[in-house]
């Protein structure tokens, strides 16, 4: 660990040319962060003045039904016209948020899919001290995550840790100011760079799947089945279809045939994998 400490010290982010040749870089990254985090607040902001309105109205509305009912019909004009004038404005300001909002989560979108490319683009312009500095979160976490995957051989030196393997792992997160001992607990402004990356993960992955038909993670489990000398292979069970590695059918449960015995006294269907699946 004191290793991976002096080799972040002394990476190439102090250098002159480095930080001359990644300054447009980072001047771009930290004012798209910036925007991300004032974004994210403004929604917070709205959704909590959306959730106050939503909750007048509904007191409001409550207060109009009681008074048709208590007074049966012969009741004060002028205490329903106020009510009807309050509801007016109460819903005219729903309105007004609701449109604020709507327009916002698109604009957040355009930023969420501009920071997740330039994440992207961080490794060929950064050095390992400069993503953690931009990410501004606890050098120890980035420690520990470089640490990490130079123990599962993901890394070979410092200098090669992914710019989003550093944001995924939530080096970002203010881990000094930690509210909860066991997990994160901080409002999504305050990590704008995770909570960009990963929305646009998310959206990435649905429109392949949408555009192939194929589901991603089918795909990443093949590719590490062929690394491992395995294969895989779908299952019809009672539940559904699913996926598991033929060395995993072997060892686990007891075959009869093309029916699959399970130890529990069910049994499957083998389907054998077809070069179209």
């Amino acid at each position: 660990m004191s290793q991976i400490k002096l080799n972040i010290s002394q990476s190439r982010g102090y250098e002159a040319y480095q930080l001359t040749q990644s300054k447009a870089y980072r001047n771009l990254f930290v004012t798209l962060k910036l925007r991300l985090k004032l974004r994210y607040q403004e929604m917070d902001q709205w959704r909590q003045q959306i959730k106050a309105t939503q909750e007048n109205i509904e007191t409001l509305e409550g207060e109009k039904a009681q008074l048709l009912k208590d007074n049966n019909k012969i009741f004060n004009c002028n205490s329903l016209f106020t009510l009807k004038k309050e509801l007016s404005t109460h819903y005219a300001t729903l309105r007004e948020l609701e449109n604020l909002v709507a327009g916002t989560e698109e604009n957040i979108k355009v930023l969420e899919c501009g920071m997740f490319d330039m994440v992207q683009l961080g490794d060929n312009h950064l050095s390992t001290h400069q993503k953690i500095q931009l990410l501004g979160g606890g050098v120890d976490k980035a420690r520990e995550i470089i640490k990490t995957l130079m123990e599962m051989e993901k890394l070979s030196s410092i200098e090669e840790v992914r710019f989003i393997d550093l944001v995924m792992h939530h080096t970002e997160y203010q881990w000094n100011k930690q509210r909860a001992e066991w997990w994160i607990d901080c409002e999504i402004w305050e990590m704008p760079v995770f909570q960009a990356c990963m929305e646009e993960m998310i959206r990435r992955t649905h429109d392949y799947e949408e555009q192939t038909g194929r589901c991603l993670m089918t795909e990443v489990l093949e590719e590490h089945a062929k690394e491992n000398g395995k294969k895989l292979v779908p299952l019809q069970t009672e539940h559904g279809v699913v996926m598991t590695f033929e060395e995993d059918i072997q060892s686990k449960y007891e075959r009869h045939g093309k029916v699959m015995k399970l130890k529990s006294g069910g049994s499957v269907t083998i389907h054998k994998k077809t070069n179209g699946f």
